[in-house]
């Protein structure tokens, strides 16, 4: 029952987004004041996103719009009879169905055009600038589509026997023309069977069919070489750490090498120094125990010693020519088993320097302060062309040096010109009533301009 219930509710999300997904109507060409405007109608909520395509390879310059959670109700696919505008040709397809259903439209230019895109409730507008091109009559893909919309160098096709308007095609065919239709849209070129009456063509199905084939092979060919070229990262960086730890260890080992030979070293030095005062002190206790051996000669010892015994030795003087590196007259325990004839040696206790760091403080931190404030909190800001509003123009002599003045959603004002940065590009142009961005974002460069306010 709790599977059976589970699926219940499943179908239930499927059916409600199918029925809740907005639909693409129709698409508009007309002209406005300079402008040629395309507008894209939309049959329920509307969701969209913008980019552009530089031309290269042959394919002209082109601007995309992808209306999200859509289904393609346009009754054709391509349209090439246009009207005289900067809009060459009109290109749209079922992009994708899953896991969101994505209708695209990509619009040919004749050159790279600046543009403006607005929305409302019901459609999306595109608006192109041009003022060199003439006016037009109105155009409407819903008029165009009730004949084939097809290339004028296109050969005439033979008439056959058109397959029944409400003839219903499977599952498995309907998600091939989708695939189909993704496919030719991401290589940018248009559906090799024309918009039309559908004709019943053998040659022309097996074409299409090894066009798929081929297209099926080329995709799982380049997802094989992405995959590959993952794994290839992977064994190279797992092969880089490898080395990397190697390096460590070897240094590692090399320099608790030498910190032993130091250590080493000290330790020679240390043993030499106690072998050096074990020889010295040996004669001196026999020449104290031969004048032990009778009292008058250990008074005459005693007499001796109440003079300074250090400057009559032949030993200290003696040893005041001899080389100060050598440490084998030096007693490093200055209070036992003290002897006359030899003198003291006072070691200096090593220099410590220590470092008093500050509370928190990170060593590797940047000296670099960030958090200076600045006297005008704009010095520290950049603009961002979602937030700003355009309020007003300072025109010069000279059009290349007008000025244009913002203000954004804090407050701050900013006057910026042609060439200045802002956040993801830069000020491209200053007219009389707008200014012009160049966006760099994801790997895509869009103009976006923002008019005066009335």
């Amino acid at each position: 029952m709790k599977k059976i219930f589970i699926t219940t509710i499943a179908l239930a999300l499927i059916l409600t987004s199918i029925s809740f997904a907005s639909q693409v109507t129709d698409v508009e060409l007309n002209y406005s004041e300079g402008f040629t405007v395309a507008k894209i109608n939309i049959d329920g909520d509307v969701r969209y996103t913008h980019q552009t395509v530089i031309a290269k390879d042959g394919k002209p310059y082109r601007v995309i719009v992808d209306i999200l959670s859509a289904t393609h109700e346009l009754g054709a696919k391509n349209f090439y009879n246009l009207p005289a505008c900067p809009v060459k040709a009109i290109r749209s397809s079922q992009y994708s169905v899953s896991p969101e259903k994505v209708v695209r439209l990509v619009f040919d230019m004749d050159a790279e055009r600046v543009y403006r895109i607005d929305s409302d409730l019901h459609s999306v507008s595109l608006y192109f600038s041009d003022k060199s091109t003439p006016k037009f009559a109105n155009w409407s893909s819903s008029a165009s589509s009730v004949t084939p919309s097809a290339k004028p160098t296109q050969k005439p096709q033979m008439k056959t026997a058109s397959v029944p308007a409400n003839e219903s095609k499977s599952t498995k065919e309907l998600n091939s023309a989708i695939d189909n239709d993704r496919m030719l849209s991401l290589s940018g070129k248009s559906s090799p069977v024309p918009d039309g009456p559908k004709v019943d063509k053998p040659a022309l199905n097996n074409q299409t069919e090894k066009n798929n084939n081929d297209l099926a092979k080329a995709e799982a060919a380049r997802l094989a070489k992405i995959e590959a070229d993952k794994k290839a990262k992977s064994e190279a960086a797992r092969l880089a750490k490898i080395e990397a730890d190697k390096k460590a260890k070897a240094e590692a080992a090399r320099l608790a090498k030498i910190e032993a030979d130091k250590k080493a070293k000290e330790a020679a030095k240390l043993a030499q120094a106690e072998t050096a005062n074990k020889e010295v002190s040996q004669p001196a206790k026999k020449s104290v125990a031969s004048k032990s051996s009778s009292k008058p000669a250990q008074k005459s010892a005693v007499k001796k010693s109440s003079k300074p015994v250090v400057a009559k030795t032949p030993a200290v003087n003696n040893a005041k020519k001899e080389d100060k590196s050598k440490t084998s007259r030096f007693r490093r325990n200055p209070v036992s088993n003290k002897i006359r004839g030899t003198m003291v040696a006072q070691f200096p206790k090593r220099l410590v320097i220590k470092y008093q760091a500050k509370a928190h403080r990170d060593p590797f931190a940047t000296l670099i302060d960030e958090s200076k404030k600045y006297n005008n909190p704009v010095e520290a800001r950049i603009p961002n062309v979602e937030g700003l509003k355009l309020v007003g123009i300072i025109q010069s002599e000279n059009k290349g040096n007008n000025r244009a003045l913002f203000e954004d959603n804090d407050g701050y004002g900013y006057i910026l010109k042609s060439g200045d940065k802002v956040r993801k590009g830069y000020v491209l142009r200053v007219d009389a009533a707008r200014v012009y961005f160049q966006i760099f974002e994801y790997g895509w460069s869009r103009t976006v301009a923002l008019n005066l306010e009335s």
